[in-house]
């Protein structure tokens, strides 16, 4: 009793868990005992397992013969399958819990489920023999009840640790068999009770098991008893797809006001009778309508009529739409109805105009009225032929048609000009929020940034570079961005605004003239200025014609930017084509300043410093940026003697893997292959490649990793894989940044940076002949060659495959030029693209820290190179961690 006392006096643990148990019988071997055992063997006896019993347990021998058991003799008894009708009392309080204490590697603990009830009451009371307590219990520990898993000397259920088991499965503590209180040489089964006639346990055939709890989730043991419950977690939600607004945001003065209720009045007005009796086609009337100025709730029941034909081409607008007939009238309102009711806002007419290029030039031709002394470059610059005889009636003929166009045109554009310039601005806000196309090429490429840099309207510049998807330097049909349109009027507000978000002060149009060269043909020097500051190696760069902006500022006699130039440090001994230098191309002023510049620098220096331009683009064309030669040094020409390729070239066939299977492409989706999950970046152990298009600063340059890019077998998005830096580079050609070949004093022709190069940014690829190496091996030349070796842990993959190299010599790319370097700025690493032949990866040339404009382009051309060549040549990289200052030979001396 006093054991039961302490069990109910206990505060009971709680398991907010289902208890599964399983019951595991291990077999036991017999083992002789003393009749009086020590403590330490008793103690150690309740912790160790016996071992396997071979036999079942027998009887005591003594010597009085075995009398039969008696089945009505048994007495004592458990009571786990004993119904019960005693009940607790009705006024407890909610809510009720289980009672049942379990036993948990020696730690009491309690449940936490819900008393088991019989409707609306609770159920009975239930105790598992005569000296246990009744108790409330949960519909688990009922059934673990009956399946006598609970001691029936002191009431607490076996559920984890090591306990005794009887040969008809029932489960007792080990200090609680039978007989109680008294030394136990073979524990009884307190469940199977006692014979009533010898008072003896009735089965003594136990033997030790070890029972665990198997929880399908981690067990918690909480301080106190209270109700099992889900716990309720903010948690991120997704809407349904009808109820995601897509709409773009349209700023609120845009909107008309007061508000209109397009839905509510598109129904009435779809009640409402329509003329079919009219020849004009809705389509038709509505454009009418919206150029005759009606308000929207007259144009309302027109956009209902002619909302199956709203995207009709009008031939009285050159093949344009209603949005177009609203973009001239300047009505955002219009605009509005007709976005709602379906209209395309980047419908194009017959001149490849949306309404967005059709507003920017509405707003152009107003600002050219207002300056018409602003210039525009023409791409016919021929003479005008005299006409023949014959051909004077017909000119006569177009002259009259064209005086009739004109005439229509007039009283258009007499229309147009009474639209106000806030009201096209809004048009175009409005166009450009309901997430128009702002790059869209419109006649002769030009797209609406184009003709906006060209009115020098920088609001308007302003509205089109705020949207997100916006390219700040597309170019036209010409070659010409918005930059360069924008330096040439003069537009100084403009170039600032556009350099500021990133424009390119570098670019070349199809003649090779930057924007330099347009400024200073057109004269404005404060533009220039800007220009100059951020592209101040710009000075001396050269067109097709050699000309340089100080040749063309010199010959267009324009002082200002004559001096600018010169104080910028613009070169004076350059020749162009016609082997004239600046001061041969001026007189006046601009020839008196150059040569004071000249007679200065010759004072200074003692003679003026030798600078011929010796190709303007030694590539041919090849590249994305011209490749231009000067010579410094000497009166060496430009190299001749190979043939600039951008891509691989063989003199042999070789056996190249390009089958599927060796492509292994990724199933990104529509992803951008961002994740470390796509597989070709798992090749590349992770993606090493930004937004930006370099490598991230972390890759190891010290052991770089090969990098698998995606290929044509990939499932992901071409667009907008991350993926593909150098795939999309090399379709452009093999240099990748603004370089010059340049004559060095001590190590020939070298290649440098013509502007800044930030740290990661691919510089350039190493193309020349592919050849196996024993072909390599034979050619007299080796100073070009490029050995593509296998990484020593792939060298199985490539079976009995030769080793390949690229041999630069006499056909090769720009990388030809760099030059070696102890202490380089460059670093090749093997780049896979269309193939994954890991013979051969193309080697691409990644800058290791920011090169600034005029450095040298150098990386480390190894080991093995300078443990053949220091035998005959050193080193002049001039770094202070030069290896091989000496060659081999006098350093061993």
């Amino acid at each position: 009793m006093q054991r039961n006392e302490e069990a109910q006096a206990e505060e009971p643990e709680e398991s907010n868990r289902d208890i599964s148990t399983r019951r595991v019988k291990a077999k036991s071997k017999s083992r002789k005992r003393s009749q009086e055992p020590k403590p330490e063997e008793d103690s150690q006896s309740v912790v160790e397992l016996e071992d396997d019993i071979s036999e079942p347990a027998g009887g005591d021998e003594g010597s009085e013969a075995a009398c039969p058991e008696d089945e009505a003799g048994v007495a004592a008894t458990c009571f786990c399958e004993t119904p019960s009708n005693v009940h607790a009392a009705g006024d407890l309080p909610e809510p009720v819990f289980c009672q049942a204490i379990e036993l948990v590697d020696g730690v009491r603990v309690g449940c936490s489920h819900a008393a088991a009830r019989s409707g609306d009451a609770l159920a009975p009371l239930l105790r598992a023999g005569p000296r246990a307590p009744f108790v409330l219990t949960c519909a688990a520990h009922a059934q673990q009840l009956r399946a006598h898993m609970c001691c029936p000397a002191c009431g607490v259920f076996c559920t984890q640790g090591i306990f005794y088991q009887c040969s008809e499965g029932h489960l007792f503590h080990l200090e609680c068999g039978l007989p109680y209180n008294d030394v136990k040489l073979r524990p009884g089964c307190p469940h199977c009770g006692v014979c009533a006639g010898k008072w003896e346990p009735r089965n003594k055939r136990c033997q030790k098991v070890k029972l665990q709890m198997r929880c399908s989730n981690k067990r918690i043991f909480l301080p106190d008893q209270r109700e099992q419950c889900t716990p309720a977690y903010l948690s991120f939600t997704t809407l349904k797809q009808a109820e995601v607004d897509h709409t773009p945001l349209i700023p609120e003065d845009l909107l008309p006001s007061p508000a209109i209720d397009l839905k509510a009045l598109f129904e009435t007005a779809d009640k409402m009778d329509v003329d079919e009796a009219s020849t004009v086609s809705p389509a038709q009337r509505l454009c009418d309508a919206i150029l005759a100025g009606e308000s929207v709730q007259e144009l309302l029941p027109k956009i209902a009529a002619a909302r199956a034909t709203i995207n009709e081409q009008m031939p009285s607008l050159t093949g344009g739409t209603c949005v177009h007939a609203a973009c001239k009238r300047g009505d955002v309102a219009a605009l509005y109805a007709l976005q709602y009711a379906g209209a395309e806002l980047d419908a194009a007419d017959n001149g490849l105009r949306t309404p967005l290029i059709l507003a920017a030039q509405l707003l152009l031709e107003k600002s050219e009225k207002k300056s018409p002394s602003k210039t525009r470059k023409t791409k016919d610059k021929e003479p005008k032929k005299e006409k023949e005889p014959n051909e004077e009636s017909d000119a006569e003929t177009k002259e009259v048609a064209e005086e009739k166009d004109s005439s229509c045109a007039s009283v258009e554009e007499s229309k147009m000009d009474e639209t106000p310039h806030e009201d096209l601005l809004k048009v175009v806000r409005y166009l450009v929020a309901a997430g128009c196309d702002v790059n869209a090429q419109g006649p002769e490429g030009m797209t609406a940034l184009h003709i906006a840099a060209q009115t020098g309207d920088a609001e308007f510049c302003r509205v089109l570079l705020d949207a997100a998807t916006v390219d700040v330097d597309p170019r036209d049909h010409g070659g010409w961005t918005p930059l360069v349109w924008a330096a040439e009027n003069g537009h100084v507000e403009v170039v600032r605004l556009l350099l500021s978000l990133g424009a390119d002060a570098s670019t070349r149009d199809s003649e090779g003239n930057g924007c330099v060269h347009w400024c200073a043909l057109a004269g404005h020097s404060h533009a220039l200025r800007l220009l100059l500051d951020r592209a101040p190696h710009d000075t001396a760069a050269p067109n097709d014609h050699r000309d340089t902006p100080l040749h063309v500022a010199a010959r267009q006699g324009h002082y200002a930017c004559v001096v600018v130039l010169l104080a910028r440090g613009a070169r004076t001994d350059i020749e162009n084509s016609a082997g004239e230098l600046p001061v041969d191309v001026c007189t006046g002023p601009c020839q008196s300043v150059i040569s004071l510049n000249m007679q200065m620098t010759l004072a200074v220096k003692g003679s003026v410093r030798l600078h011929k331009l010796l190709s303007s683009d030694i590539s041919n064309g090849s590249e994305m940026y011209p490749l231009p030669c000067v010579n410094e040094v000497d009166d060496e020409p430009a190299p001749s003697d190979f043939t600039y390729v951008t891509e691989h070239v063989m003199p042999e066939p070789l056996d190249i893997d390009y089958t599927i299977q060796s492509l292994q492409g990724c199933a990104c989706g529509d992803g951008d292959c961002s994740r470390n999950s796509c597989a070709c970046c798992v090749l590349s152990v992770r993606r090493w490649s930004t937004a930006q298009g370099r490598l991230q600063p972390a890759f190891p340059h010290h052991d770089p990793p090969m990098l698998f890019e995606c290929n044509q077998t990939c499932g992901c998005n071409k667009r907008k894989c991350g993926n593909m830096l150098i795939t999309r580079l090399q379709q452009r050609g093999s240099l990748f940044v603004r370089a010059v070949v340049f004559r060095t004093q001590n190590t020939g022709w070298g290649l440098r940076a013509a502007a800044s190069i930030p740290r990661g940014a691919p510089v350039a690829l190493y193309c020349g002949e592919l050849l196996p190496l024993h072909t390599a091996d034979s050619r007299p030349n080796d100073q070009y060659l490029f050995a593509l070796d296998v990484k020593p842990d792939l060298a199985q993959q490539c079976g009995d495959k030769a080793t390949l190299c690229v041999d630069a010599c006499a056909w090769g790319s720009a990388a030809r030029f760099v030059n070696h370097s102890c202490a380089p700025n460059l670093a090749p690493v093997r780049v896979f693209t269309r193939a994954r032949d890991l013979t051969l990866p193309h080697v691409a040339l990644f800058a290791t820290r920011d090169v600034r404009a005029g450095e040298q382009l150098t990386f480390d051309y190894g080991d093995k190179f300078w443990s053949v060549k220091s035998k005959w040549m050193k080193c002049e990289c001039g770094s202070s961690e030069c290896r091989y200052p000496v060659k081999s030979t006098e350093a061993d001396t």
